[in-house]
């Protein structure tokens, strides 16, 4: 018993001294060390028991997939990608003090939002950069941390666009894929990818020229190419359903085309040109623009036709 209250004792000191984003490390290190030192099975039921509960009531609920408030800068410094090469990065065009909006079109995994604008490995400097992902990934213990650690965020309802004006509101960077997950039901299935170029909403255009902020439209190619991702029609008829309802195309699986000779392609990410709002009379002209400029990009890096 005594032993019992010294674990707790020591597991409540965790909870409110070290740094909320490490405390399932902390736990996890605890967990062993008593488990190693106790034998009883009953205690380390009881003691991995509470910290679930503690991990579901202080953290799972604190709304911060809504805040980008957990995005560790120099964890995200660190190069882990090893799927991504980056195409017309300007560093020095990104200024810390800034805020910029990535456009990003050709999203068919979530991978490359992920690598390529969470664990960026400084590609984009001090930036302080959000990155949007589905709600559904947030509902995941564990991986809702990690997603949070890497700078992602969510929306409520179809509030994508609302989101991304509240983040820009608050000076942060932000960078989206305006078709969601869309392009998951779009694509061809073949080593093409058959993306939609969905242009934001025109209040975002409204607002960035409003407040001076520049756009960049990303392109992302080669997904395809790298995994291998199983669809059929009936399958594809329910992830339209799940599409609808719950905005994830439920079944979604795939997996890294690990076997052959060569290693896996890596997916190109396109980044570029800048775009400054100030050139532009209004919000519409800016948005037929973008429109434009996308399309460029497309014809000139796809091997399919808009």
């Amino acid at each position: 018993m005594i032993n019992l209250i010294i674990a707790l004792i020591i597991f409540i000191i965790l909870i409110f001294i070290i740094i909320p984003d490490i405390i399932l490390l902390f736990t996890l290190f605890w967990t062993l060390v008593f488990t190693i030192y106790f034998t009883v099975a009953e205690f380390y039921f009881l003691f991995t028991t509470i910290v679930f509960l503690l991990y579901i009531g202080l953290k799972y609920n604190d709304g911060d997939e809504y805040t980008g408030a957990r995005a560790w800068k120099r964890l995200r410094k660190y190069t882990f990608n090893k799927s991504i090469i980056y195409e017309s990065v300007d560093k020095e065009g990104y200024i810390e003090q800034e805020r910029i909006l990535f456009v990003v079109l050709g999203n068919i995994t979530n991978f490359s939002l992920i690598s390529g604008f969470g664990l960026h490995g400084g590609k984009f400097g001090d930036v302080d950069l959000n990155y949007i992902l589905p709600p559904i990934l947030f509902k995941v213990p564990i991986l809702r941390d990690f997603l949070l650690w890497t700078g992602a965020v969510t929306y409520k309802g179809n509030d994508k666009e609302d989101t991304v004006i509240n983040l820009l509101k608050k000076n942060k960077s932000v960078a989206y894929a305006p078709s969601g997950m869309d392009d998951v039901l779009n694509f061809t299935g073949s080593d093409d990818d058959t993306i939609t170029l969905q242009n934001p909403e025109i209040d975002v255009f409204n607002f960035v020229m409003k407040h001076k902020i520049r756009l960049v439209p990303v392109l992302i190619q080669g997904e395809t190419d790298r995994y291998g991702i199983r669809r059929n029609k009936y399958i594809h008829r329910i992830q339209k359903y799940c599409m609808n309802k719950w905005k994830w195309p439920f079944p979604f699986w795939f997996f890294v085309k690990i076997w052959g000779k060569d290693p896996p392609p890596k997916v190109k990410m396109y980044v570029g040109p800048i775009m400054d709002p100030n050139v532009y009379d209004n919000a519409q002209v800016f948005s037929n623009s973008f429109m434009k400029k996308c399309e460029e990009q497309y014809t000139k890096y796809s091997k399919n036709k808009v």
